[in-house]
């Protein structure tokens, strides 16, 4: 399934990531605006799963 695409082939969330995914949710008022990227995503659990491969 990675070959075909349909999971990604890497786990990291960009700082892009939460500003579309949120962007929607915004728009309905919860949130009034964006969280802080380095707040928002854990990176420990990122970091974990990167290493793990």
């Amino acid at each position: 399934m990675l070959d075909e695409g349909v999971y990604p082939m890497n786990v990291d969330i960009t700082p892009k990531s939460p500003t579309a995914a949120m962007g929607m949710r915004i728009a309905l008022g919860n949130p009034k605006q964006q969280p802080k990227y380095d707040t928002f995503i854990a990176q420990n659990f990122i970091h974990q799963a990167l290493a793990a491969k």
